[in-house]
């Protein structure tokens, strides 16, 4: 028998699909009415799916994508095996499951944009589990599904990151039952693991939180079969497996030239840059204007800089106050939040990509609190757990209403405009009969999408001084190179293709202007300008030839 730790919370959980502000609400006390609702539950659920479905698919038709996705199809498509695969990501820093899933796409299409429509699916898979087995509100779950991390950042753009996000909804969606099924479970957090490194740290601190509750499950009942214990004891073994596996997969190899350094040192400039990161994570309403990307409206204004930050932090600080009352939920929350803040600051944070994790560390929790089967403290009043359920639940909503507008900003931008001019280059290569000529790229990661687009096999990036698709990135290519030298290999290049008899030309692609003097001095012509990129400054494109 449960022990009174166990015993049903009262007034955690919302009517699913019912009205905002209805946490007052006893769920497990409800599960007949519940059961009764499946149907209009799931209806729900499959028309906020559906809607998701169309303005996603309808919005990548309208997204070129940029260097780093293309990264993620190159290697997958350009590793003749999962060995080699593996060996390639060892410069990535992530794990290999997106990958895996992209590699049978590349054996079937060349088209990169099959990666895309997979992406598509997992974001649509991730809505619906989420519209689907939640415990909000209906307007939490609509407000959610369209905000700026589930809708854009996770969704439009591809990557790995979204895998995750997925993972996370689909544990929460059976942690009610993690006795009853933990080894799925487990499973669940070991593919979790292998997403991103993001995703590697809440799955630690979700491992150590299962042990803690596991433990206080345990001597919270009379009797507990001894075999549905050998379950458990396997499962967190998996769990542990997906753990150590994940961490050996992103040690870096010793050429390692990508992001190498370890920030140890604590000041208050690094304080201050954590609250910017979590006021960036719960407020991302980005500037309106053609570069949007990893921008922050707010801080353009040291009031509203202040105002935002003190109000966020404030949040979270309110929202601990709350969930102190379910210490697995608290351990997950604290944890998981100070873990990103900290790998943030010691290793890398390369944008809202990274910085979104935070915010749906947020949600997890939200959504765990929510749960009935686990242990609770009795630390405030009825009255007092009431009035701060019900404005907690208000305070979300108005989160989840500025992530609609930052939402709504990022994709009316991307649909009006390209994200990366990669794709329009590739485009003018086709149809001015350029694609045979030997590609000479600089710099090597923006050159890279251009070959992704036009499913060449490779170019010649002089950075590395070699051929490739996509980037390795090593100390090899951290060697200064100047635009004289480029020039000077690409004539190297063509005058040993004109004695093999094969040279149709060499193209040179820079992502910034020539000077018109440095041209005429070095005898090149001028082929393209292909401008006007989202992404600023990286992913404009500027052709060259030689005379």
């Amino acid at each position: 028998m449960p022990s009174p730790a166990h015993k049903v919370d009262e007034g955690i959980a919302a009517h699913v699909g019912g009205h905002e502000g209805s946490w007052g609400m006893n769920l497990c006390a409800m599960k007949s009415t519940f059961y009764t609702m499946g149907s209009r539950v799931d209806r729900y659920a499959w028309i906020i799916t559906t809607m998701f479905f169309l303005l996603g698919a309808n919005l990548l038709l309208h997204h070129e994508m940029w260097r780093d996705e293309i990264q993620d199809w190159l290697l997958a498509r350009d590793s003749n095996s999962v060995p080699r695969l593996f060996a390639n990501l060892k410069y990535e820093g992530h794990p290999g499951l997106w990958y895996l899933l992209l590699m049978p796409l590349t054996r079937i299409s060349y088209s990169p944009t099959a990666m895309q429509a997979l992406h598509l699916l997992l974001a649509t898979s991730t809505i619906y589990v989420f519209a689907r087995y939640s415990p909000f509100s209906a307007i939490q779950k609509l407000l959610f599904s369209f905000g700026y991390f589930p809708f854009y950042e996770y969704s439009v753009i591809s990557r790995n990151y979204g895998l995750g996000v997925l993972l996370i909804f689909v544990f929460c969606s059976l942690f009610e039952m993690r006795y009853t099924k933990f080894l799925v479970i487990s499973l669940v957090l070991f593919l979790l693991c292998h997403t991103s490194v993001f995703a590697l740290i809440i799955a630690i601190v979700l491992f150590f939180g299962l042990l803690l509750d596991f433990f206080y499950y345990k001597l919270s009942h009379e009797s507990f079969d001894r075999s549905d214990t050998y379950k458990i004891y396997a499962g967190f073994s998996i769990i542990a497996l997906g753990i150590i596996t994940a961490v050996l997969q992103l040690i870096p190899p010793p050429d390692s030239g990508f992001h190498v350094g370890w920030h140890l040192s604590f000041d208050i400039e690094a304080f201050k840059t954590a609250v910017r990161t979590l006021a960036a994570a719960y407020v991302p309403i980005p500037h309106f204007g053609l570069f949007f990307w990893e921008t922050s409206a707010w801080m353009e204004n040291r009031y509203l800089n202040f105002l935002t930050q003190l109000s966020v932090f404030s949040f979270l600080v309110f929202s601990m106050i709350g969930f102190v009352r379910k210490p697995f939920v608290f351990f997950l929350f604290v944890g998981s939040t100070l873990g990103l803040l900290a790998f943030f600051h010691i290793k890398i944070n390369q944008g809202m990509r990274h910085t979104g994790f935070l915010f749906i560390t947020f949600i997890l929790s939200a959504w765990l609190y929510r749960c009935c089967q686990q242990a609770n403290w009795s630390i405030f009043s009825e009255s007092s757990r009431k009035k701060w359920e019900m404005l907690f639940s208000h305070c979300v909503a108005l989160i989840l209403l500025l992530h609609i507008g930052a939402s709504f900003v990022a994709a009316s931008i991307d649909y009006r405009y390209p994200f990366s001019m990669a794709k329009s280059a590739a485009k003018y290569i086709n149809e001015h009969g350029l694609s045979n000529r030997l590609i000479v790229g600089y710099p090597d990661a923006t050159t890279s999408a251009i070959v992704g687009y036009l499913g060449i096999r490779e170019a010649y990036y002089p950075q590395g001084h070699r051929f490739g698709s996509y980037v390795r990135w090593d100390k090899q290519r951290l060697e200064d190179i100047t635009k004289e030298e480029v020039v000077d290999e690409a004539r190297q290049l063509e005058a040993r293709e004109l004695t093999d008899g094969k040279s149709e030309g060499v193209l040179i692609i820079f992502n910034k202007p020539l000077g018109n003097d440095f041209v005429q001095s070095s005898k090149l012509q001028k082929i393209a300008e292909i401008t006007g990129a989202i992404v600023v400054g990286d992913e404009n494109f500027f052709i060259y030839s030689l005379e």
